[in-house]
This record gives C-alpha cells, sequence and structure tokens, in this order.
C-alpha cells in the first residue's frame, strides 16, 4: 500500500491538499504534566577514536515519537527524501532529536 500512497502523494495538487489539511489540524492540549522524562544511553565513538558516554533526554516519549513523525514528514515534504529504507534519523540527520524536543548530554570520556 505505501508505494501506492507514495505515487498519489507525488501529483502535486494532492499533496498539497494534504498538507494543507494537517496544517489546519491543531492537536488536542497535551493533559497535566507528569514530569515524565524517557532517557536512552548511547558509547559516543567519533573517527578519531575518543569514545564518551551519551544520554538523550526526550521528555514524554509519546509527544517525542510524535514530533519525530512530524519532522521526518515535512523533510519528505521538502523533497529531502532519499531512495530506500531508513531510519528516521538516517534519513533527517541526527538533527531530528533536536528538531523533535529532545537535549543531548555527552559525559566524560569513556576508558
Amino acid at each position: 500500500m505505501l508505494p501506492l500512497v507514495g505515487r498519489v502523494l507525488a501529483i502535486s495538487p494532492v499533496r498539497r491538499g494534504v498538507l494543507a489539511a494537517v496544517s489546519r489540524s491543531r492537536p488536542r492540549p497535551p493533559g497535566p504534566s507528569t514530569g515524565d522524562t524517557s532517557w536512552a544511553h548511547a558509547e559516543l565513538i567519533w573517527p578519531d577514536g575518543t569514545r564518551r558516554q551519551g544520554w538523550l533526554s526526550t521528555g514524554e516519549a509519546y509527544t517525542f515519537t510524535a514530533r519525530v513523525a512530524v519532522e521526518v514528514t515535512c523533510t519528505l515534504a521538502d523533497g529531502h527524501g532519499r531512495p530506500g529504507a531508513h531510519t528516521p534519523g538516517t534519513l533527517a540527520g541526527v538533527g531530528l532529536i533536536e528538531l523533535a524536543g529532545a537535549k543531548v548530554t555527552i559525559g566524560d570520556e569513556v576508558r
């Protein structure tokens, strides 16, 4: 079904109509904040061999996931997609996580 949807959205008037409809939609306001935060940890390795601890704080995970979907959709709508299967990060770049509202902390060197 996705190839068919891609072909239909490749038609400029259809794509503009869908983008206009999406831009008019308004999400429900968020509920009361519970202070929930999701964290991810990784060991970051630079090309020169430097290793550091990295932490990703996304805030509320569902909101972060929705923001990632919106940013990737905007990237594709702007014509910056590439053929093939990609993760959101490989398609839109590392800056995607900050555009989606996450914070990255890089800690001390790992031994």
